[in-house]
């Protein structure tokens, strides 16, 4: 989690700017292959479906970490 994290940030500049639900999840997918192509995931009992569950897990966290905020009226008092 703290790799695909800090790369959200990374290509942001500030965690606090706008990623959208598609960049992250092709951030997190990008980082699956990486790991199958580097034979990282080799040894494991991990399936496809079990990798497709994870990689959800993984892209509804950070687009709720990274979600945008909405922009409130400023509420002024008189008095």
């Amino acid at each position: 989690m703290a790799e695909v994290k800090g790369r959200t940030r990374s290509e942001t500049g500030k965690a606090h700017l706008l990623q959208s639900p598609a960049r992250i999840r092709n951030q997190v997918d990008e980082i699956i292959v990486t790991r199958m192509t580097d034979r990282q995931l080799d040894e494991t009992p991990l399936t496809f479906a079990d990798l497709a569950r994870i990689e959800d897990a993984f892209v509804r966290v950070l687009v709720g970490i990274f979600h945008v905020r909405p922009k409130y009226p400023q509420i002024t008092v008189k008095g």
